[in-house]
């Protein structure tokens, strides 16, 4: 329902005029108010004025509007867009909806994945599809303080499953379809932030708090951070070697901006999305930012972290086909992660991540403790502008690899290759490539091809160890 303040906004202004102005002359016989008393209410009546005149117009325009969206034929429509400034029906009635939810902005967006083998662990081809769809509340609920909330449904689990890659080669996969068949939406994200600044020391506070992903804010890349948009492989998107949550869940940030480029945060996160014991199998992590322009006299962002935790884990290890949970040792580790323009259009970026043996991360059929990672890469803006290729300024060519190195006491039993003894796992590498064509404004368009070696870290034992992926991802902005 669309409605606005007054419908009488005239009536309004003739009573409230008439008090300011006949009031004066009682207070000057009662009272004997100073001359600029009398000044400031003539003033105040001079801004009601404005604010009447000011709601006059909206009235008119938003009974334009509703006469426009409600009655009029698509060529009177297109007739009074051209000469009112009015849009097309349906944006005035999405206008219509946000004028009736407030300050509350609204924001979507879909994705479509396609992709294949042409070779996986298993020797064979196969074909996988996985959706995703977002969308997006926020609303201020007090000065430099807002809300926001994240809801996300997400079909198909991708080649992973399969694969059992220890770099994750679909970051959107992980199907929220119940047992059922039912398709559901989940809160992926609900908090609060607020913001402080004027600080005696320092440039701004900014707290958040409720459920969050802590690698919004820790972990950072200006080019390798978003699976949406950017790197395809969880690889090439997080730190490995740090033991973050699976999915946002309870937990809290607060960032110091220290000033001269520098910020400071710290956070906590419960590594499972549940409110049982906060703060056991929770994570701990620290940071340090330098943002600069220094180094070739382009921006660049240097992060250092340090971690400390109790993860959680999911694996089959009694064979019986359940996923049965676990929990590892107390973790702590550290990582770095930066980005920095080489060139106005050439962007580098690297990781490293050292975890001690405490980090679980799910192999064939056993656990697997990641102990070290590291990533590197880069990203081309507007690539075919080296070919003198004009009118793809938005277009974007990606390159990446990352390297996880299994803790080597590790030991991986292999009955289903007839293996009678637990053997070391190998390191797993992958290299990834993809365009982001930007079709217009609001779709993107990305072809990847990813190759992925020693999967799930076995080596010798394993008849083929290579997995050869390619794909599209579309992306569509509401």
């Amino acid at each position: 329902m669309y409605s606005y303040r007054s419908s009488n906004p005239a009536g309004l202004f003739c009573a409230v005029a008439c008090v300011f102005i006949c009031t004066p002359p009682v207070l000057a016989v009662n009272e004997a108010p100073a001359a600029t008393e009398f000044q400031e209410l003539k003033a105040m009546v001079t801004e009601l004025k404005q604010e009447v005149a000011a709601l006059r117009e909206e009235n008119a325009f938003c009974k334009m509007r509703l006469k426009a969206t409600h009655l009029a034929t698509e060529e009177e429509l297109s007739k009074l867009s051209s000469e009112s400034g009015i849009k097309p029906a349906y944006e005035e009635r999405l206008s219509k909806l946000e004028n009736c939810m407030g300050d509350i902005k609204v924001a979507a967006d879909a994705l479509g994945i396609v992709e294949g083998t042409m070779k996986d662990a298993s020797g064979g081809r196969q074909t996988y599809g996985v959706g995703r769809f977002n969308v997006y509340f926020q609303a201020p609920i007090a000065d430099k303080t807002y809300a926001l909330v994240w809801l996300d449904g997400i079909g198909g689990n991708g080649p992973d499953w399969r694969l059992t890659s220890l770099s994750g080669v679909n970051g959107n996969a992980g199907s929220l379809q119940s047992q059922d068949g039912i398709d559901r939406v989940r809160v992926r994200e609900a908090w609060v932030e607020t913001e402080v600044d004027n600080l005696p020391l320092g440039e701004k506070l900014t707290a958040t708090a409720g459920k969050i992903d802590l690698t919004n804010y820790f972990d950072a890349n200006e080019v390798a951070n978003d699976e949406m948009t950017q790197f395809e492989a969880n690889s090439l998107v997080n730190n490995l070697a740090v033991p973050f949550p699976a999915s946002p869940s309870p937990g809290a940030r607060l960032a110091w901006e220290i000033g001269y480029g520098f910020t400071a945060q710290a956070g906590v996160g419960k590594w499972d999305d549940s409110g049982d014991q906060l703060f056991n199998q929770a994570l701990g992590i620290w940071e340090i930012d330098y943002a600069t322009e220094y180094l070739f006299g382009l921006p660049g962002n240097y992060r250092f972290y340090n971690y400390v935790g109790k993860p959680r884990y999911t694996t089959d290890d009694d064979g019986d086909g359940n996923e049965d949970v676990g929990s590892s040792d107390v973790s702590w580790g550290f990582g770095f992660s930066a980005d920095q323009k080489v060139l106005d259009r050439v962007t580098l970026f690297g990781r490293f991540g050292r975890s001690d043996k405490g980090f679980v991360k799910r192999g064939y059929n056993t656990p697997v403790h990641n102990s070290l990672f590291w990533s590197t890469g880069g990203q081309i803006d507007n690539p075919l502008s080296f070919l003198s290729v004009t009118g793809r300024g938005k277009d974007i060519l990606g390159i990446g690899f990352s390297q996880v190195i299994p803790y080597q006491d590790d030991r991986t039993y292999l009955p289903d290759f007839g293996i009678a003894q637990q053997v070391r796992p190998a390191r797993e590498s992958l290299w990834e490539v993809y365009y982001r064509y930007q079709l217009n404004e609001k779709i993107q368009v990305s072809p990847f091809l990813q190759v992925t070696k020693n999967t799930g870290s076995f080596t010798d034992y394993h008849a083929n160890n290579e997995s050869v992926l390619y794909g599209v991802r579309s992306r569509v902005n509401f």
